[in-house]
């Protein structure tokens, strides 16, 4: 298992904690995706000037989640996720 260092501060913990609220994912649930040996990273889109990166993979709680994340300082910086709908989960466990 690869370790992956994470960036969390006062602005993307209080967005984590609405998303949280709406979505149910949790600081420690979205970390753990990145434990999911399967998961591929691809280059999403610039927004202000930095490049952004998308990944989906299972979590610790056996749920496939889709996030989207910076890279800065050689660390993971989280910007937004999502649980991914079954229809998707059925495509996942097709590739895997």
């Amino acid at each position: 298992m690869e370790y992956f260092e994470f960036d969390w501060d006062e602005n993307n913990l209080h967005k984590l904690n609405v998303i949280n609220a709406k979505r149910g994912i949790s600081r420690e649930e979205l970390e753990s995706v990145f434990d999911d040996p399967d998961i591929t990273v691809q280059e999403n889109k610039y927004l202000g000037g930095e490049k952004r990166y998308q990944t989906y993979g299972l979590s610790n709680q056996g749920r496939l989640i889709f996030v989207i994340f910076a890279h800065r300082d050689n660390k993971i910086r989280y910007v937004t996720a999502w649980q991914v709908a079954s229809k998707g989960r059925k495509k996942k466990n097709k590739t895997s």
